[in-house]
C-alpha cells in the first residue's frame, strides 16, 4: 500500500466520457410545452381543465343532441363553444410557435 499516491484516472474519464458511462445530453433550452403531434390533445385538456364552464357548455351540447331535449339545431348548439375553443387554440399555437422560434435562437 502506498500512502499519498493518487489513483490513476479511469480510462473512460481520460477519453472524455462521463464518469457513469452514460452519454451526456446536449445543453439546450426548451420552453415549448408540447410537440406538434401532442399540441391538440394537450391544449384541449388544458382548456377544459382551466375553464370549468366549458364542461357545462359541453354538457349542454350533449343534451341538445337528444331529440327529446333539443331546443334548437344540433349544429347551432356546438358552434359557440367550438368557436371559442378554436380561437383559444389558435392563440396558444401562435404562442407555442413563438416559444419554439425563441428556443432556436437561444440554442443557435
Amino acid at each position: 500500500m502506498l500512502v499519498g499516491v493518487p489513483f490513476p484516472p479511469p480510462a473512460a474519464a481520460a477519453a472524455g466520457a462521463s464518469p457513469t458511462g452514460a452519454c451526456s445530453q446536449p445543453n439546450a433550452v426548451r420552453t415549448t410545452r408540447s410537440s406538434p403531434l401532442s399540441f391538440v390533445p394537450l391544449n384541449l385538456v388544458e382548456q377544459f381543465h382551466a375553464r370549468p364552464c366549458y364542461l357545462y357548455f359541453l354538457a349542454l351540447i350533449v343534451l341538445n343532441q337528444l331529440p327529446q331535449l333539443a331546443v334548437f339545431g344540433r349544429a347551432a348548439s356546438a358552434a359557440p363553444l367550438l368557436a371559442v375553443v378554436a380561437a383559444t387554440a389558435a392563440k396558444d399555437a401562435l404562442e407555442e410557435l413563438r416559444r419554439w422560434r425563441a428556443d432556436g435562437r437561444a440554442n443557435a
